[in-house]
């Protein structure tokens, strides 16, 4: 594409004063329309953005302001008020031309009188003056428009950088100007139990928190963080490494072989690490994300480096290797300061220092080692696989990853009808709502149309007819009905526009709620967000609005010509050939417009995926110090939005532009016939077809251009509406007769699980994760899944709950003897519990989180908090909980959904590894819960028994790298590359 392309055609046209014709008829705008009725618009059609015009640019002329001026008003003021300027300057000449019309007018209907001395030519003077006050008229407002709507995008552009740049920055502590300290080989351990104030104390050393009291010093330059919850950004893999810093290749090597990430780029293909990364990385496993975020954390040259827990998420053996290349003496982080907080024992032996935290208070420091400690070492040799197994098992779902994450679909053409139909006709009212909705608009135009004859007919009588009251009560009362009719049709026509964008909205809500993980994975969450947000917003505020206006001056438009048709016959005939030219004009218009829309919904997509990921991983980005990085990338995000906006906003003045000038052609030539044919005409009929000429020439611009408008914000139906299409996940089995049974509702009462030649995938077109599995799991026992990084032991967790799409799946799961792929999705998981591997904590009360269907009494849900030792945080019970305040770390805020489990008594538990160490501590603490029913006896008493002994009366599945001797399974299931094993505890397995 040349450079002419690229460039901005508005600022090419201001470059010279030989081009005014293009900045005043908006020629410029031309070519990207012409290109739009030739093919498909793409993004590099776009025209580049004026310099002023870019975020960096005007964030810039603002911060210059805001340190001299205080007020939002008046930083905008200083900043734009040349700008407003030039369009008060416009208004002057629109003024006097308004002002100009009704004299010209009073001299026309004059002259058709004969009361005028004037020559005979004055008339047509008359009438091309009357023309030139129309284009005036036509011309000046589009201008004054543009230019407001362009300042408009400009404050917008520039508070939204602003309100990204106080998100990046909004308390963080400044760095002491001190020295950095040369400290040789000194590592520091961070131990403690659940909730003791391990990652508090990285948040303060990272200015996170406030600090209440006491000091906090630190003598470094620089700080690099890995958090306990990997942060992952959509983009690829090495962007998410870099984090915006130079490329060293030597370095970036160095770093992908220390965190055990150079198998997984191999397995990857060709793409490599230029991998695509669906949003919070939902495409990678928990360990593949964990080494990401760590090699982003090394990767930076700091001085202190502050890794939160970084190896709980990897298998005991790959956990080795991180530590010894990447945290321990002979590293590649050797000679800097490393503070690691773990809950790995047997990495202390490896530490020069050691803190013990306790309710967060340091109660040991300098902990002796332990001889059980320094054994507890060698976990990883005993592991159940062969020292020729690859380490590093990945599943053939990584093949095919690049293509998980698809761009947005933009859909060509018009707007199918069948949208405009569900829009009009949603219940309840459906097509009688929408055949009351014409009748109200048809009378209320022919009302009005009433009035104004009745009006005309009545100044045309003589002086004693005129004072008959007869006529003025005739016309109050039409006008009075007028009224009354216009606003019942007005409100009415919101009413049924707002129920439609209710049910498109429903709809959506819907389709989203209940459609496959697949969606999720494949689309990013500020893909969903703008949909649910942006679009909506132009469903519920600037659809109805649009609409309503659109049919109410359609209606007048045609009332105008009729009028104008009865008055002057003569004027239809410029009606043949003007007609076609405007739907010319129209389809014209509308076919770039809705590209241009298309095009800029799309582009929004990704200011506010990166708005949210920032949002989760601001801690990061803070701690990289790379915050002027992410604003100048969310700026080009809005850059590039603004180029399809700022087009926008052009092409509709355009078209608006030729639509006023056509209309004051109508003017001149019903003005011209009017004058010729002034002994035939009747003076005040005459006037009032001029009157309605004019009054035509904003009318009917203002009718095809809402039209218009209404078409590109249907764009916006059509995309919610798509969500709304989205297919649930599929309650049918394999079999033939596809028929779904309903257990009775103690189901699973027994517990037991058997899998039979049971084969997964997460897309039928991928290979086998899990292949060919058959196990039984007997009533109550306890199974422990271990294996590699990405070998698949949370796809068995998947198949348990039915997460993937049955055609993807082969063989057969029986609970209790009932194969779980012929009972509905909703039964199946509403009688299984699982703690996931990311614990999710919803906005509200505690008692929400654990009860939200309140199906349990207030003494029920302090019981079970009790259990999981919460109960001091519900004093009251509706205490507050919010997901994102850090209060609630990453494994703390398991506990809750511990309790809700516990509480509901199911037989059947599933527990993933990052709740490893919240069920260890539970076995340390010897907890005991109250129960109030025997899941397994009715008839028995209330009584308090051990939490163990809880968890002995349930099936419990958990997913972990290893064990310890807490968790004492009846058998262990090994996973690798999708195929399994099993070893019951009797065979020595238990104790690993």
């Amino acid at each position: 594409m040349s450079e002419q392309r690229q460039s901005c055609r508005l600022d090419w046209a201001e470059s010279s004063w030989t081009r005014w014709m293009q900045i005043l008829l908006f020629s410029w705008i031309t070519p990207i329309l012409s290109l739009g009725n030739k093919r498909t618009l793409i993004e590099n059609d776009l025209n580049d953005l004026s310099t002023n015009d870019k975020c960096s640019v005007l964030l810039n002329r603002v911060n210059q302001y805001s340190s001299k001026w205080q007020g939002t008003w008046h930083v905008l003021n200083r900043t734009f008020y040349k700008d407003f300027l030039m369009s008060i300057l416009l208004v002057f000449p629109l003024v006097m031309a308004h002002v100009a019309q009704p004299l010209l007018i009073r001299h026309i209907v004059l002259y058709i009188k004969g009361q005028s001395r004037l020559p005979a030519y004055a008339g047509y003077l008359f009438a091309i003056a009357l023309c030139s006050s129309a284009i005036v008229q036509a011309i000046i407002p589009q201008q004054i428009f543009f230019r407001n709507t362009h300042i408009g995008m400009r404050v917008r552009n520039t508070f939204s950088s602003i309100i990204y740049k106080r998100l990046l920055t909004i308390n963080t502590a400044a760095l002491h100007k001190t020295t950095a300290a040369q400290i040789i080989n000194l590592v520091a351990n961070d131990v403690g139990t659940i909730g003791a104030g391990k990652s508090t104390l990285l948040a303060a050393i990272l200015g996170e928190i406030n600090l209440v009291s006491g000091k906090l010093e630190l003598y470094v330059n620089s700080i690099s963080y890995a958090p306990q919850s990997a942060w992952i950004f959509a983009d690829t893999i090495r962007a998410n490494i870099l984090l915006g810093k130079p490329m060293d290749e030597e370095r970036y090597e160095n770093v992908i072989k220390a965190c055990c990430l150079d198998i997984d780029l191999q397995n990857f293909g060709e793409v490599g690490d230029l991998l695509m990364i669906g949003d919070k990385g939902i495409n990678l496993s928990g360990g593949q994300k964990a080494r990401i975020s760590l090699a982003r954390a090394l990767y930076a040259d700091a001085d202190l480096y502050l890794l939160d827990d970084p190896l709980a998420a990897v298998d005991p053996k790959v956990a080795k290797n991180i530590f010894d290349q990447c945290i321990g003496p002979y590293s590649i982080l050797r000679g800097k300061t490393r503070i690691l907080v773990t809950h790995q024992t047997h990495f202390f032996v490896e530490a020069d220092q050691m803190i013990l935290l306790t309710n967060g208070h340091i109660d040991e420091l300098h902990i002796e080692q332990q001889p059980e400690i320094e054994s507890s070492n060698n976990t990883s040799e005993t592991d159940l696989s062969n020292n020729n197994e690859t380490d590093w098992a990945l599943n053939s779902t990584m093949t095919d990853m690049n293509s998980i994450v698809k761009n947005e679909t933009s859909v060509d053409g018009a707007i199918k009808w069948n949208v405009w139909l569900q829009l009009f006709t949603s219940p309840p009212l459906r097509w009688f709502g929408f055949f009351l909705m014409i009748i109200f608009m048809l009378g209320n135009e022919a009302l009005y149309d009433f009035a104004n004859n009745w009006l005309a007919l009545w100044s045309g009588k003589d002086k004693i007819e005129q004072r008959s009251p007869f006529y003025a009560y005739i016309y109050v009362g039409a006008i009075v009905t007028t009224l009354i009719v216009a606003l019942i049709r007005a409100g009415y026509v919101f009413y049924i526009i707002l129920r439609g964008s209710t049910y498109f909205h429903n709809r959506m809500l819907k389709g989203i709620l209940y459609t496959s993980l697949r969606f999720f994975e494949s689309n990013p969450s500020g893909r969903i967000l703008n949909r649910a947000s942006k679009d909506q917003q132009v469903l519920d505020e600037l659809l109805p609005l649009t609409l309503s206006d659109t049919m109410q001056y359609l209606l007048m438009t045609l009332g105008s010509i009729a009028i104008i048709g009865i008055t002057n016959p003569w004027v239809l005939l410029i009606l043949i050939p003007l007609a076609p030219t405007v739907l010319w004009l129209r389809r014209f218009y509308m076919r770039s417009s809705r590209q241009l829309k298309r095009l800029e919904s799309a582009t929004r997509s990704p200011i506010y995926t990166l708005f949210s990921s920032s949002v989760d991983g601001l801690t990061s980005i803070r701690a990289f110090d790379v915050q002027g990085d992410f604003l100048n990338m969310f700026m080009e995000r809005i850059d590039t939005n603004s180029r399809a906006y700022f087009i926008l906003l052009g092409t509709v003045r355009w078209f608006g532009l030729r639509l006023d000038l056509l209309a004051s052609l109508l003017t001149l030539v019903t003005a011209i016939l009017a004058v010729a044919l002034r002994h035939q005409i009747d003076p005040s009929a005459a006037a009032l077809s001029i009157s309605y000429c004019i009054t035509l020439t904003g009318l009917f611009q203002w009718c095809i251009r809402q039209s218009a408008e209404a078409e590109n914000f249907m764009t916006s139906a059509e995309r919610i509406h798509e969500y709304g299409q989205l297919v649930p996940e599929s309650h049918r089995n394999s079999n033939e007769s596809g028929t779904l049974v309903q257990p009775a509702d103690d189901w699973p009462s027994r517990g037991i699980i058997e899998f039979k030649d049971y084969t997964f995938r997460y897309r039928p077109e991928l290979d086998p994760v899990l292949k060919n599995l058959n196990l039984r799991i007997e009533s109550k026992e306890k199974i422990g899944i271990i294996g590699r990084t990405g070998a698949g032991k949370s796809s068995l967790l998947q198949a348990l709950f039915q997460l993937v799409d049955r055609s993807a799946i082969n063989g057969t799961i029986l609970i209790d003897d009932i194969d779980i792929g012929r009972v509905s999705l909703n039964h199946l998981r509403s009688h299984l519990s699982v703690i996931p591997q990311v614990p999710i904590l919803f906005c509200g009360t505690l008692r929400y989180n654990i009860d939200p269907f309140e199906q349990f009494s207030d003494e029920e849900c302090l019981t079970a908090l009790e259990a999981v030792q919460l109960k001091q945080l519900a004093t009251p019970c509706a205490c507050s909980i919010n997901q994102i305040t850090p209060q609630y770390f990453f494994q703390e805020a398991s506990w809750p959904l511990i309790a809700e489990i516990f509480e509901e008594r199911l037989s059947f538990l599933a527990r993933h590894r990052a709740s490893g160490d919240i069920i260890a501590a539970i076995f340390a603490n010897d907890l005991y819960v109250a129960r109030k029913k025997h899941p397994y006896n009715a008839a028995s008493s209330p009584a308090a028994i051990p939490f163990t002994d809880l968890l002995d009366e349930m099936d419990d599945i958990f997913v972990c790298h290893d064990f310890g001797q807490e968790l004492k399974p009846n058998m262990v299931l090994h996973i690798t590359i999708g195929a399994t094993r099993a070893a019951h505890a009797g065979k020595g397995v238990a104790g690993r």
